[in-house]
């Protein structure tokens, strides 16, 4: 409706006046074109609370998938980063104390091969979660 009241105004401001006379006298005026009236919308008295919830319901579910799921996707995405940040720097540690072990597991000592078994076990096992947090931050 506001595209069809521009074009016609625009219309009639290009449009040469039918009672314009043939010879000009003083310069031309600029046409002014008067606001357009407002229409005025009568809302039925009869409007109760029940039929503004479900207009307030899809606000909000609009709401919901605009802002607030890219908004839940990146958080989820970050919160599996920084715990695979976390398993990482464990991994690493735990692969540290493997490689100083490492020269005592070979020796006939039972409890440092032991140690060096756990360490390996626990590297690993931090590697793997740690791998796995960023393989799911970068699904989110």
């Amino acid at each position: 409706m506001a595209a069809r009241t521009a074009l016609e105004a625009v219309d009639a401001a290009t449009s040469p006046s039918p009672e314009a006379p043939s010879r000009p006298t003083s310069p031309p005026q600029p046409q002014v074109i008067p606001p357009r009236a407002e229409r005025v919308v009568q809302r039925p008295v009869s409007r109760s609370v029940a039929t503004v919830r479900p207009d307030f319901s899809q606000a909000a579910a609009a709401a919901r998938q605009g802002v607030a799921a890219p908004l839940k996707r990146a958080s989820k995405a970050l919160w599996h980063e920084l715990t695979g940040s976390f398993f990482a720097l464990f991994a690493l540690s735990f692969s540290a104390a493997t490689w100083k072990t490492r020269h005592n597991a070979m020796s006939a000592i039972a409890d440092d091969r032991h140690r060096f078994y756990a360490f390996c076990v626990l590297a690993l096992l931090f590697g793997y979660f740690s791998v796995s947090s960023f393989v799911r931050a970068r699904r989110a």
